[in-house]
């Protein structure tokens, strides 16, 4: 809890990495929540531009309706979203979720693979799919987490991917990814699903992870509205639309998180709105069956008079709460590299790139300024 102050609280988590439940592995899912982010500013944008505000940031599904009803049982479309076990000095130690996009690739979030300072910690692990024909479990023989991922999510590159040692079976999807022009699939419908902790948005992520579930919800802007609101400078703290964004849904004004903020109403889809939790990170958004989106990290904002968008204001995954998406579409030449084999990574963290990203073709070098210090919590 942040201590009462006179700024603007704004409360972050990574909806990510689950030291999990017992499936098969004794393992507790209270999320790997290593990320924090502190700094003041003024809100530049929205209705309440110019107000003094504080922040405090880290990485991070919960349902608007009984989480029983989210469930998806095989055989489904979502058969190839992974249930991710990680290892870490070659003991089990998180949980995270990922999409099967090649014979024997995984996409998942950078974040569920590295330390707080984007230094690879992860040295092994499974990859798990609930099929018709019961649990498939493939090796991680290698990780691959995005070469400038530095451990800083709002900056963006928060993508990686994992290769096993022998391929998914024929019968699991081999998902694609988005290419086309992002700014078509804001506000529309996205089916989101991952393997995380769950609840319902009163409450926030109150129920253990390690069942998938699935919902909907719809992208209400880029990660830039958010982000240049708060005082970041694109090109400079963060690469522009990095990442796709939007809030959790209750069907009231006082919860409508991007509307309460930033006047972009949206009240959501009742029912079968969702929004991700602890142990979602890495998990796939689809439109139109394509990946449009990487589970990654969260924010909730809160006046300096106390007043906010959260229901129970607290960062757990509850209505009010703002989450963000790796836009997939701005990496699609770096995965397309990996799954041509034109990259190689290995345990000890060496990698070689063919070429240097660029981001929309607009080849941007983004200066690294001197951040906050983040600490595991």
């Amino acid at each position: 809890m942040l201590r009462k102050i006179s700024w603007l609280s704004v409360l972050m988590i990574f909806w990510t990495v689950t030291p999990a439940v017992a499936k098969p592995l004794d393992l507790t899912l209270a999320g790997r929540e290593n990320y924090v982010r502190r700094g003041v500013f003024r809100l530049r944008t929205g209705p309440f531009i110019n107000q003094e505000a504080e922040y405090t940031a880290a990485p991070f599904y919960t349902t608007a309706g009984p989480p029983r009803n989210y469930v998806v049982n095989p055989p489904s479309e979502f058969d190839s979203v992974a249930d991710l076990t990680l290892n870490v000095n070659n003991t089990p130690a998180f949980g995270c979720s990922g999409a099967l996009v090649g014979d024997n690739w995984v996409l998942t979030a950078a974040h569920c693979l590295t330390d707080n300072e984007g230094r690879l910690e992860v040295d092994g692990g499974t990859v798990s799919f609930d099929t018709a024909n019961g649990t498939e479990s493939l090796n991680i023989s290698d990780v691959y987490p995005h070469p400038d991922w530095d451990g800083d999510f709002f900056r963006g590159n928060d993508i990686a991917l994992l290769r096993t040692t022998t391929e998914a079976s024929a019968n699991l999807t081999r998902y694609s990814i988005f290419t086309g022009n992002t700014d078509n699939i804001l506000e529309e419908i996205s089916d989101k699903v991952g393997y995380g902790r769950s609840g319902h948005g009163r409450r926030g992520s109150v129920l253990n992870g390690g069942t998938k579930r699935a919902g909907e919800n719809i992208y209400d802007a880029y990660s830039d509205t958010l982000l240049t609101g708060i005082g970041e400078t694109p090109g400079v703290d963060f690469i522009p639309r990095a990442f796709l964004g939007y809030d959790f849904d209750n069907g009231t004004e006082a919860n409508d998180a991007y509307g309460f903020f930033f006047n972009i109403d949206d009240l959501g889809l009742g029912a079968r709105e969702v929004s991700a939790a602890p142990g979602d990170s890495g998990g796939p958004t689809f439109v139109n069956n394509q990946i449009v989106g990487v589970t990654s990290w969260g924010i909730r904002l809160s006046l300096n008079n106390g007043a906010t968008s959260d229901v129970n204001r607290q960062i757990n995954s509850s209505f009010g709460e703002f989450t963000f998406d790796t836009n997939v579409s701005l990496y699609q030449n770096w995965v397309n590299s990996y799954l041509q084999g034109n990259v190689l990574t290995t345990f000890n963290d060496e990698q070689i790139v063919p070429e240097p990203m660029t981001i929309l073709g607009t080849g941007l070098v983004f200066l690294f300024m001197p951040l906050l210090k983040k600490h595991r919590i």
